[in-house]
């Protein structure tokens, strides 16, 4: 076998222990005992040009099942040119429930997220903080089946995520699918103690282990984003982080508008893969992800411009559809999305020219967020 083989075989088997790593973290659930205490909680949405999502988001949390006079809202309205903040505000029609904090301008060399998050955090109450987006929808019981998980020594808890179709397009179905396995990933791997990635879609933490670890300041010139920052921080600490994949506590989000803004998104993930602070299991798995889809389309280029290549081209991607669409019927049954499963064709097919393209935009580090100019380097 030579030297180039058995790399490609290392790196196969490398994809096929992290894949199974994950899939068995799913499966593995963390204490059964519940806090029974109900603190007082912050739900924190930063928002920017959201005037289309912001009421049917706040409607959602509004009808909570959690006592009403135990929990806030804090909108934090950052820089819109549209009309979000005077939505929000119309939305508190019972008092003081929904805050909103309007952002005029951000400090030079901080990223706008992080200073929205900041200052709500500030700003907060609660002994509980649990971070949302504007476009995002939540269950009824969202907030107080996430507040049972706070026992003591737990600081902060993941939350999963899926993505709501709007327009059923291809596109939204690709993003769907592959953000259910980035959820699964992380979920998975916390199912074994390692906090890998986090959602911003539904993240809660207690207010005072943010100070503890000193927010989301970072001494870097490249860009992490802030639930990376935020996870990594606090993993470093005593605290314990847990996942969260109870049904009802699974939150809905909207895919993004269009291949520009798609690959936008996809490479500001991507650029977290640079950090040199990365949780390696993470930088693990981005590596053997990349390389895996490197080859296989290496393959296919050689194998279409000299026909007696004699790598087993075929062997490779049947194991890769093999053990992907396990990891994908596993991730959709777990997390409550089994409709997704019929859409592991299209996403196959799409997945390695997109992770290599993304995985190259990342190094680079240039992308928008939000109307916002962002370089990583």
């Amino acid at each position: 076998m030579s030297p180039l083989n058995i790399f490609i075989l290392t790196i196969a088997i490398l994809h096929l222990l992290v894949i199974l790593f994950f899939i068995t973290g799913l499966f593995r659930r963390s204490r059964s005992d519940k806090n029974r205490e109900k603190p007082f909680v912050s739900v924190l949405i930063s928002a920017r040009n959201e005037a289309e999502n912001i009421e049917e988001c706040l409607l959602s949390i509004l009808g909570q099942s959690y006592p009403h006079d135990l929990f806030e809202i804090l909108v934090v309205n950052d820089r819109s040119t549209d009309n979000t903040g005077e939505l929000a505000r119309k939305m508190d029609t019972n008092g003081k429930r929904i805050i909103v904090i309007d952002v005029e301008s951000v400090p030079t060399g901080i990223h706008p997220k992080k200073n929205a998050i900041s200052l709500g955090v500030a700003a907060a109450k609660g002994e509980i903080i649990i971070e949302t987006d504007a476009d995002v929808l939540v269950e009824r019981n969202w907030i107080e089946l996430t507040v049972e998980r706070f026992l003591p020594d737990i600081g902060m808890v993941v939350g999963s995520s899926t993505i709501r179709a709007k327009k059923k397009t291809l596109l939204e179905n690709l993003q769907a699918v592959d953000f259910l396995l980035l959820v699964a990933s992380a979920q998975g791997a916390l199912g074994h103690g390692i906090p890998m990635g986090a959602t911003g879609q539904n993240l809660a933490y207690r207010k005072k282990v943010f100070e503890e670890v000193g927010g989301l300041e970072i001494h870097t010139r490249r860009y992490v984003s802030n639930d990376m920052l935020f996870l990594t921080k606090v993993s470093q600490t005593d605290w314990k982080i847990v996942g969260n994949m109870s049904k009802e506590t699974i939150v809905s989000t909207l895919a993004v508008e269009g291949w520009k803004g798609f690959f936008s998104q996809r490479t500001r993930w991507a650029s977290n893969a640079y950090w040199k602070d990365i949780n390696f299991l993470l930088l693990l798995m981005l590596s053997v992800n990349y390389f895996i889809n490197l080859f296989v389309a290496a393959s296919i280029f050689v194998m279409i411009a000299n026909p007696t290549f004699s790598f087993p081209i075929f062997g490779l991607i049947a194991y890769k559809v093999t053990i992907e669409a396990l990891f994908l019927y596993v991730a959709s049954k777990q997390l409550n999305r089994k409709d997704l499963f019929a859409k592991f064709l299209p996403w196959f097919l799409a997945v390695t020219p997109y992770v290599i393209i993304v995985g190259i935009l990342g190094g680079i580090g240039i992308f928008s967020w939000k109307g916002y100019k962002v370089r990583s380097v």
